[in-house]
Formats: C-alpha cells, structure tokens, sequence
C-alpha cells in the first residue's frame, strides 16, 4: 500500500526532468566556487597562523604540523570527490529521465527547454572561466582538472545529458506503448 502511494506521487510530479539542467547547471557552478573559497582560506589561514607562531622565542611548527596539516592534507579527496559528485549529478539526471512517465508529444517542448540551458550555461561556464583564471582562486581551482574540463565545456555536457535524458525517457515511453 505504501509502495503505490510513493509511485502516485512519483508519477505526478512530471515536471521533475525539465529542472534538473538548470539544477546541475547552478550545483555545479556553486560546488566549485565552495570548494575553491574555503581550499584558499583554509590554506591561507595555515600559512599565515605558521608566520605567526613561528617566532624564535617559541617555535609552534610541530604542534601546527599536528594539528592544521592533516586537515590541509583532507582537502586533497575533493580533487576527486568533486568530480564524482558531478559524475553523479549527471547520471541522476538519467535516471531521473528513465523513471519519468510523461506523453511523447513533449518531446518537442524538452527540446526547447535544453536549448535554453544550453544557452544558460554558456555565461555560467565563461564565468566560472573568468573566476578560474583571473582572481585569487586560480592557484586552488587550477587543481581540479576534471570539474574544470566539465566546467569549461558545460554547455556540451548540458546539451548531451539533455538530449540522452529525453532519448531515455520518450523513448521507454513508447516502448511501453508497444
């Protein structure tokens, strides 16, 4: 009984395929500019409390080394813990498509819908350029080499995704037809 409740309630909300790009687009986009801003800090933060404590009347530099570097040394898994998240988020997309029941005759309306986030993610991308390359952040962001590849060819990857989420879920659709 449970179980038919969930799937009403999954099969009502049918508009949930149309805001997953937008959703990938401003998640990823915000993801990489978390994780660009507290990298610097924290590390800016460490070498700055290192200058300060390292003094010749008392020297910090092994209790700093205990305590700040290991956390330093953590933010080395969200090179590709970034990466698997947006993985992720692409691949949720998909399914997300494939679980979807919705009439064929949409299809035109998604196209329309991909072409505007496609269109979207080109200032999102070219800002996220600007930021990777211009501003303080590019010694930490330049270190994320495969969100950065994603990033800067985003509205290829929104487009696909897009294209292959509706293929998935029109085309279920009318398989079932049959």
């Amino acid at each position: 009984m449970q179980m038919q409740k969930i799937i009403r309630l999954r099969n009502k909300n049918k508009r949930a395929a149309i805001t997953d790009l937008f959703v990938f687009i401003i998640s990823i986009f915000s993801l990489m500019l978390f994780i660009g801003i507290i990298v610097y800090i924290s590390t800016n933060f460490y070498s700055s409390i290192n200058e300060q404590f390292n003094t010749t009347e008392h020297n910090y530099t092994a209790e700093m080394k205990t305590m700040l570097k290991p956390a330093i040394d953590s933010y080395s898994v969200l090179k590709w813990g970034a990466t698997l998240i947006i993985i992720g988020m692409l691949i949720s997309i998909l399914v997300s498509g494939y679980l979807i029941r919705i009439n064929p005759a949409f299809f035109l309306a998604y196209i329309f819908v991909i072409i505007i986030a496609v269109i979207v993610a080109v200032p999102i991308a070219n800002t996220y350029e600007i930021i990777r390359t211009e501003t303080v952040l590019n010694s930490t962001l330049s270190e994320y080499t495969a969100p950065n590849v994603i990033i800067s060819h985003l509205p290829l990857w929104v487009g696909l995704t897009g294209f292959v989420g509706a293929v998935i879920m029109y085309a279920k659709r009318l398989r079932e037809e049959e």
